[in-house]
C-alpha cells in the first residue's frame, strides 16, 4: 500500500494516494513511514496544518525522523510560521548537520524574515557542500539584493547563468537588480532574455513594465502590465502598478480604484496600501492619507516609502517640523531613498530654509541624476532665491525627461514672467 502510495504521489493522484496509506494505517497505525508519506501528500494538496499533524504523529514514534522534521519545517514555511520553520531546520541539523535541504530552508526562513546577513551565513553553508548549485546562486545573489550589495549581486546572478543559462529567476532577478540600479534600460535586456524563454512569466512581464515606467514610458508600461494582467488578473504587483501609472498621469480617482483591486486580493500587500495612502494626499484628502500610511507602517513598521509618505503629508497639513521627524525616520533606515531626500528639501523649503533645501535636493540627484522631481524642485527653489535663470535650467532639465511635467511647465512660465518675458511665459503656461 504505503509503495503504491508513494507512486500516485508522485503522479499527482493525491486522493488515490491517501486512500492507499489510510488502508495501509488500517493494518498498522504505528507504522511511521506511512505517516509520514501522508504528511508528504497533504503538504502537495496545500492542507499544511493537517500534514503538520501527520507529520507530528511520526515524530511521536520517531523523534529523531530528520524527513518529518524537515518536511513539518516546509509545511509551517508555507504557512509563513517562519520562525517555527528555522526551529525545524535546527532540530534536523541536530541530527545531520549537513542535511543539504534544511540548511537551503533556514536560508530562506531568514530571508522572508528580512534576517539577510543570516541568510547569508547558511546559503554560503549550502555552497561549501555543492558549490556548483546555480539554484543557491540565484538565491545568494538575491538576498545580497535586498542588502543593496547591487553590484555583488550581479556578480552572483552571472556566476549561476554560467551553469544554467536559462536560469528563469536569475534572469529576471537580475534584471531587477539592474532596475534597482537605476539600469532600466539594461534591465529591459534582460527581461526579454526571460520573456523569450517563458513569454507568460508574470515577474518578467511586470518587471519590464516598471523599467519603462522609470524611462517615463508610461504608455508602454502600462501595456505591459496589462499582458500580465490578462494571465493573471489578480496579481497585485501588476494591479498596483498600474494605478501608479494613473496617479502619475494625475488621474488620481482611476488610480485608487486600481489600487482597492489590489488590496481587496491581498489587504496586507504594503505597496498598495502605502501608495493608495500617497494618492490620497495627491487628491488633497490629507487626513485620509495619513488613515492608509499609517495602516502601511501597521503591516510593516520600517517601510520607508510610507514613513517618507507620512512625512510628505504632514508638510502638506502644515506640520512642518513633524514632517521633517518622519522623513529622518526612513531616512535613518534608508539614507539613499530619493524620494524622501527630495521631500525633506520640500519641508525645509517650507521652513524657509532655502538654501539648506538645495543640498537635500541634490542629494537625491546625487543618486539619480534624472529624478524629475528634484531637478524641478531645484528649479522652483532657485526661482524662490531669485536666482531665475538658473531656474530655467532646472525646469529644462526636468521637461527633458518629463515633457508633461505640469510644474515645470507652468514654474517656467512664471519664471519668465518675473524676468519680463510674458509674451515667451504665456507659451509655456
Amino acid at each position: 500500500y504505503m509503495y503504491k502510495a508513494y507512486a500516485l504521489d508522485e503522479l499527482k493522484q493525491y486522493g488515490e494516494a491517501i486512500r492507499c496509506l489510510d488502508a495501509s494505517l488500517d493494518i498498522d497505525d504505528k507504522f511511521a513511514r506511512a505517516i509520514h508519506i501522508k504528511g508528504i501528500v497533504l503538504n502537495n494538496l496545500e492542507r499544511y496544518n493537517d500534514a503538520i499533524v501527520f507529520f507530528d504523529k511520526a515524530l511521536e514514534i520517531d523523534p529523531k525522523y530528520k524527513k518529518s522534521l524537515y518536511n513539518k519545517g516546509v509545511a509551517l514555511m508555507h504557512l509563513k510560521q517562519y520562525r517555527n520553520a528555522i526551529q525545524c531546520c535546527d532540530e534536523v541539523l541536530n541530527i545531520d548537520s549537513k542535511y543539504y535541504y534544511a540548511i537551503h530552508n533556514k536560508a530562506l526562513a531568514l530571508s522572508n524574515l528580512k534576517k539577510y546577513e543570516e541568510a547569508l551565513v547558511w546559503w554560503n553553508k549550502e555552497l561549501a557542500i555543492n558549490p556548483n548549485d546555480a539554484w543557491v546562486m540565484t538565491d545568494k545573489a538575491t538576498t545580497l539584493g535586498s542588502l543593496k550589495k547591487y553590484e555583488e549581486s550581479l556578480v552572483w546572478y552571472d556566476k549561476a547563468l554560467a551553469i544554467k543559462p536559462k536560469n528563469i529567476m536569475a534572469l529576471n532577478n537580475k534584471a531587477n537588480v539592474l532596475n534597482n540600479f537605476q539600469r532600466h534600460e539594461e534591465a529591459i535586456v534582460w527581461y526579454d532574455k526571460t520573456l523569450a524563454i517563458y513569454p507568460e512569466n508574470l515577474f518578467a512581464l511586470n518587471g519590464k513594465g516598471v523599467a519603462l515606467m522609470f524611462l517615463i514610458k508610461r504608455q508602454e508600461a502600462m501595456v505591459w502590465y496589462d499582458k500580465a494582467l490578462e494571465i493573471n488578473p489578480n496579481y497585485v504587483d501588476s494591479l498596483t502598478n498600474k494605478a501608479n501609472i494613473l496617479n502619475n498621469l494625475g488621474q488620481y480617482e482611476e488610480a485608487i480604484v486600481w489600487y482597492d483591486k489590489a488590496i481587496a486580493i491581498d489587504p496586507t500587500y504594503v505597496y498598495g496600501v502605502n501608495n493608495k495612502g500617497s494618492t490620497l494626499n495627491a487628491l488633497g484628502k490629507y487626513a485620509e492619507a495619513i488613515i492608509w500610511l499609517d495602516k502601511a507602517l501597521a503591516i510593516d513598521p520600517k517601510y520607508v516609502a510610507a514613513l517618507s509618505n507620512k512625512g510628505s503629508t504632514l508638510r502638506n497639513l502644515g506640520k512642518y517640523a513633524e514632517s521633517i521627524i518622519w522623513l529622518d525616520k526612513a531616512l535613518a533606515i534608508e539614507p539613499k531613498h530619493i524620494p524622501t531626500l527630495n521631500n525633506k528639501g520640500l519641508a525645509l523649503m517650507d521652513l524657509g530654509k532655502r538654501e539648506e533645501a538645495i543640498i537635500w535636493f541634490d542629494k537625491a540627484l546625487a543618486i539619480e541624476p534624472r529624478y524629475a522631481h528634484a531637478l524641478h524642485n531645484k528649479g522652483w527653489t532657485s526661482m524662490c532665491l531669485g536666482k531665475y535663470a538658473e531656474a530655467i535650467i532646472w525646469y529644462d532639465k526636468a521637461l527633458d525627461i518629463d515633457p508633461k511635467y505640469i510644474h515645470s511647465l507652468s514654474n517656467k512660465g512664471l519664471t519668465l514672467n518675473k524676468l519680463e518675458k510674458r509674451e515667451e511665459a504665456i507659451v509655456w503656461y
